[in-house]
């Protein structure tokens, strides 16, 4: 449906937001904004209508499985073990024909969200001043997951969005069980999915649109899930709680999210021990009974469905296409189906669990859970609209407050950036460390070649004449590749260079400013680099020429000793050493350079944009909205 009038001014305001570049600016500054952003879109699509279904369980409880099975997808992985790492929000889609693939990004934390979440990380409070700098210090056996976030934020950057493709060709993963970093960096995935009508039939929805969050499973010793899943703000209409019945009685249910209506999904149905059984299946309905009266009250009665993937499956071929991993499954689902069966005909009172398994014999349970979403979608939606509007209404004027807090002060900003630029200029680093990368790189380069150990031997196996180790001298020295030696050791120092100087870079980061965002130089173009390697080769070859065939006819044997073969090595790393300061120098004074472009860059000067104007506008607009729902309009 379309929006009325007075919900424009909040989409214009996502629009306004989006057209300024916050690059540069503080981190906290930029949080803000985006949570800002996220907010409004909010407030449009609750107004506009949704469902949305948060599916929360322990891992290996089956969820990812309960939602394939749900949306006849197989985005969501399955098998053993903890898979899904982030949430991941699936926007669906009614489509005749679904097999077209999932529009899908991925996006990081800002700098701010991932400070916050190495605070949950590290048992500190949220409100903790230390930047993640900082916080990359603390003692805590959390320590490497933050750790883990700060160096994947290096190549896949904060506050990014990527499509799958992009973030996967940046080494990111998206799970627990796969190579690659990133995933402690993911604020969530975002997936439009199309569903197809004869799969799941969305009509019961009307106008409004769907939404399924999968989140992490949780484990036992598994830190990052946790907070993960306690990041989780976003409203809950429903709540699919997966519980697994192989844990006999101990059931593990994951608390429902206040206001929402609560589903039990039971789960492992083939791993209950005698499902004929009338006193197992008794003591089975009383923990589930209680479980199902601690999810209710406030108003919401918890309802139980129970899902089974083998069964939901036509044939065990079915099913081995659906989950490869694990196609012995589907013969012990067959034979507790018929242990269930048994208890379906000689059951006289049966309990919550029994009546939802019975109702998933014939399609697994899907068919049913699908029925309970479709009825508890149509209960009371405008209440839990209502509430999470005045939430977000609260949020968003915060949010506008922080941020008009932290826009830059025009004096004190300019007194910041004249100090940094001050401090730059007479800044020794960058020069620094390229001598020391240049001398040991020259020095592993030279001395690590496996050549002076055979000139060794040559000495203590020397004739009575000196034209014996000098021979075998020069014949070790000939194999050696200068050219070769010359370029690896020219890329070995570039990397080494442009980690040194962007590390140098962060520590002029600043609350009004933010962190400089390095610019990584070209590479040294392949002419350059040849031709120095070249001049390196000749001279190179020129002093160990020197060494071993200018001894001339009339010297004693003791003329050429290891002492002097040593100093030969010591003046082909000096030389090595000089080509590799004449072609960075420029590397390093740039660095330096733009150090100090970035506290003269006009993009940092907000004081005298149109923000301040758009941030009242949109506190003016969420006030005005506010007043009129404390006065009962529409």
């Amino acid at each position: 449906m379309g929006l009325g009038k007075k919900w424009d001014p909040f989409a214009r305001a996502v629009e306004d937001l989006a057209e300024y570049d916050f690059t540069g600016q503080s981190p906290v500054l930029q949080d803000v904004v985006a949570q800002l952003r996220d907010v409004l879109e909010q407030m449009v699509r609750v107004q506009a209508g949704e469902v949305r279904i948060v599916a929360l369980g322990q891992s290996g409880s089956m969820k990812s499985t309960m939602l394939r099975l749900l949306l006849g997808s197989d985005f969501l992985r399955v098998g053993p073990g903890a898979v899904t790492v982030a949430a991941t929000e699936l926007r669906l889609t009614q489509a005749d024909d679904a097999g077209r693939t999932p529009e899908i990004r991925v996006l990081t934390l800002t700098e701010e969200g991932a400070r916050r979440r190495a605070c949950a990380l590290l048992d500190l409070t949220e409100d903790d001043p230390r930047p993640l700098t900082e916080l990359l210090t603390v003692a805590h056996p959390n320590q490497k997951l933050v750790t883990a976030m700060a160096e994947a934020a290096r190549t896949l950057g904060y506050g990014a969005a990527y499509d799958l493709a992009g973030y996967l060709d940046r080494g990111g993963a998206l799970t627990f069980d796969a190579a690659g970093t990133g995933t402690e960096l993911v604020a969530r995935v975002t997936v439009g999915l199309p569903v197809s009508r004869d799969v799941w039939n969305l009509d019961w929805a009307g106008t409004r649109s769907v939404v399924v969050v999968d989140t992490p499973g949780k484990r036992a010793g598994g830190p990052l899930e946790d907070v993960i899943i306690q990041e989780m703000r976003d409203r809950a209409h429903i709540a699919l709680l997966t519980m697994a019945c192989s844990a006999g009685t101990s059931f593990a249910v994951p608390p429902a999210p206040p206001g929402s209506h609560p589903v039990l999904v039971a789960t492992k149905l083939d791993a209950v021990d005698n499902p004929a059984n009338a006193n197992e299946l008794k003591t089975l309905d009383g923990a589930v009974a209680s479980n199902l009266g601690q999810l209710g009250g406030n108003g919401r009665q918890a309802r139980i469905v129970a899902v089974c993937g083998p069964w939901a499956m036509g044939d065990q071929e079915a099913w081995a296409r659906f989950d490869p991993d694990n196609p012995h499954a589907w013969h012990t689902a067959e034979l507790k189906r018929e242990g269930w069966r048994e208890a379906r005909r000689t059951a006289t009172e049966p309990g919550p669990l029994q009546e939802a398994v019975f109702a998933a014999l014939d399609d697994g349970g899907v068919g049913q859970l699908q029925r309970v979403i479709a009825e508890l979608s149509a209960q009371d939606p405008g209440r839990l609209d209502e509430e999470e509007l005045d939430r977000l209404i609260a949020l968003g004027l915060k949010l506008v407050d922080d941020a008009l807090e932290r826009l830059p002060d025009p004096g004190e900003q300019e007194a910041v950036a004249a100090r940094q630029r001050d401090r730059a200029a007479k800044d020794p680093t960058p020069i620094a460390e390229l001598r020391q990368i240049a001398a040991k790189v020259s020095i592993d380069a030279v001395y690590g070649t496996s050549t002076w150990r055979a000139v060794r031997q040559a000495f203590q196996h020397r004739q009575d004449q000196w034209l014996g180790p000098a021979k075998d001298v020069g014949a070790a020295l000939a194999g050696l590749d200068f050219d070769r030696l010359a370029h690896e050791a020219v890329n070995d120092a570039g990397e080494l260079l442009n980690t040194e100087l962007a590390a140098w870079q962060l520590e002029y980061t600043t609350a009004e400013f933010g962190a400089p965002g390095w610019r990584r130089p070209p590479g040294l173009d392949e002419a350059t680099v040849s031709q120095a390697a070249g001049q390196f080769a000749r001279l190179a070859r020129q002093l160990v020429d020197r060494l071993t065939l200018g001894a001339g006819e009339d010297l004693t044997p003791d003329w050429l000793t290891f002492r002097k073969v040593a100093r030969t090595r010591d003046e082909l790393a000096k030389l090595l050493e000089r080509l590799l300061l004449a072609l960075f120098e420029a590397t390093a004074v740039r660095a330096r350079t733009d150090l100090i472009e970035f506290f003269k860059n006009p993009k940092n000067d907000l004081d005298d944009s149109e923000l301040p104007f758009l941030f009242d506008d949109i506190r003016r607009d969420l006030l005005k909205l506010a007043e009129a729902r404390s006065d009962g309009a529409d």
